[in-house]
């Protein structure tokens, strides 16, 4: 349900920017690009920073090869969500100003 409402919200927003030209294209597209930058960087810096334990569990193949269960500390730096939010509005900007639509689509496939 949810990625049939996420596929319907690009679809539209495709649709809506397909048809914006000049600068009301360029506007639009920044401001998609500054929203979803600063939401990737809030929820990445307030919830998935810091130290997580990663574990698995034991893995059997075919009884003849045992690997134990383990578990490793790992420490996710908040740096790490700031470069990747940063990354994120690059693309969004880069991609949503091109010129063409085809060279855009091209390079999302």
């Amino acid at each position: 349900m949810i990625k049939g409402i996420e596929g319907l919200i690009v679809g539209v927003l495709f649709v809506k920017l397909r048809k914006l030209r000049g600068i009301t294209r360029y506007l639009v597209t920044t401001i998609i690009a500054i929203i979803s930058a600063l939401i990737i960087g809030f929820i990445g810096v307030n919830y998935y920073s810091g130290r997580t334990i990663l574990s698995s569990s034991e893995l059997n193949i075919a009884n003849v090869i045992v690997i134990p269960p383990s578990s490793m500390a790992i420490i996710i730096p908040q740096y790490l969500w700031i470069i990747l939010a940063i990354g994120l509005g690059a693309l969004v900007l880069i991609v949503g100003t091109l010129k063409t639509l085809e060279v855009s689509v091209a390079l999302l496939q």
